[in-house]
């Protein structure tokens, strides 16, 4: 059954509930590079678990999330999140977050514009692959923010 259901944009909640995926957390305390970890919803709860060891799991109550989305054209879920929070916005990248710094060794005519501009070629590249599969977390979190 799951595999006629791929690309359809019709997911069973109950298994989506339990899927966990490899992702970079990014905010404003890990800077642009973001954290590899593998995120989760659980019980209620968004949990990203990161990768390296000793670093803490964070967890964010779907009571204190105020909004989700896909970032259109791009393969990175926005999760916003309520004024109470000191973090008020928190992206989850499904691949690796491109790079804005400017190689040592580059020319002098590599400008910070073209950095962004190939960061946003990457991002846009990889989104075809992972669209529908961002789109099911956005409608799973939204579901189990409903059930909360």
């Amino acid at each position: 059954m799951e595999a006629a259901l791929r690309g359809t944009g019709v997911y069973p909640r109950w298994r989506m509930e339990r899927k966990s995926r490899s992702v970079w957390m990014v905010n404003a305390l890990t800077g642009m590079g973001g954290r590899k970890g593998t995120l989760a919803l659980e019980a209620g709860t968004l949990v990203f678990r990161p990768a390296a060891s000793g670093a803490g799991e964070t967890a964010y109550r779907l009571d204190q999330v105020a909004g989700v989305k896909r970032l259109r054209g791009t393969p990175v879920l926005e999760v916003r999140l309520k004024a109470t929070e000191a973090i008020r916005l928190v992206g989850f990248y499904f691949v690796e977050p491109p790079s804005l710094e400017i190689p040592r060794n580059s020319s002098p005519f590599v400008r910070r514009r073209t950095m962004k501009r190939k960061a946003v070629t990457k991002l846009r590249l990889a989104n075809p692959d992972l669209k529908s599969e961002i789109d099911r977390w956005v409608e799973a979190i939204g579901a189990a923010r409903k059930q909360a």
